[in-house]
């Protein structure tokens, strides 16, 4: 009934938000672009479409630079010199055919990020990632395990480095800046390891915890060993599409 809903008034509301739903149909069909929508409001189609309200404004913004295909050029200076400040990457697949993404977050400089943009300028780079890239590791994804149909991303928060002196509001206002721009591709997350957890983060975990709800939460696996976290990156990721980094064969 809520995806009949859901399809029904999406033909008859402002066409934005089809757009939004369907935005990665390349290589997702319809079927599961509604589903993914509705399994992140629990199939309340009225709370749907509450999601898309908020996503519209950002998606509308980006949209008019079509999404900045040429990053460096929308940026005015190159993916490396973000990367430099923002290190986040897409690279290589799991086993199951997910896309990869890998954030160090003990790298990330927010003053030298302010240094190069204002802050809410840097959605250009997920904009890019997700607009101009995401669907070509979808594909590869497919190439690799053809059952592989949903287009999700397994992610890696390495934390090694991290104090708590770090997790301070400009950090925080950066990864809201990702956040609104993911507004508009909710559950695309099949996992995310956090690795390199130091001694403080059991504490923060627990918290957090309890505030996300229980199908997100067992999506999270939290490794303050090192060598358990890298075991259980070569669990779901062949070594050849595992970064040098960590001890693979990838790039």
């Amino acid at each position: 009934e809520s995806v009949k809903r859901f399809q029904s008034e999406l033909k008859s509301r402002d066409p934005i938000y089809a757009e939004i739903v369907r935005s990665l149909s390349v290589v997702e069909k319809e079927a599961y672009s509604l589903c993914r929508f509705l399994r992140a409001r629990k199939f309340d189609v009225d709370a749907v479409f509450e999601l898309l309200d908020d996503a519209k404004p950002e998606y509308e913004k980006a949209k008019k630079h079509d999404f900045y295909p040429n990053l460096s050029e929308s940026l005015g200076f190159s993916r490396d010199v973000f990367l430099s400040q923002y290190p986040e990457v897409y690279c290589g697949n799991a086993r199951n055919g997910c896309p990869v993404v890998y954030m160090k977050l003990g790298c990330i400089q927010p003053d030298g990020i302010k240094c190069l943009l204002a802050v809410e300028d840097a959605d250009q780079f997920f904009w890019n990632g997700m607009k101009h890239g995401y669907t070509d590791l979808l594909e590869e994804g497919r190439r690799m395990n053809p059952a592989f149909a949903r287009t999700e991303n397994m992610t890696v928060y390495d934390l090694a480095g991290v104090s708590r002196s770090q997790v301070n509001s400009d950090t925080l206002e950066m990864i809201k800046v990702g956040a609104k721009v993911m507004a508009s591709f909710p559950e695309t997350l099949h996992c995310l390891l956090i690795i390199n957890a130091p001694s403080w983060f059991g504490l923060v975990w627990s918290v957090v915890r309890k505030l996300i709800d229980a199908r997100t939460a067992s999506k999270i696996e939290v490794f303050t060993n090192t060598k358990k976290g890298i075991a259980r990156m070569q669990d779901l990721i062949d070594n050849s599409q595992i970064p040098s980094d960590y001890g693979g064969t990838g790039p």
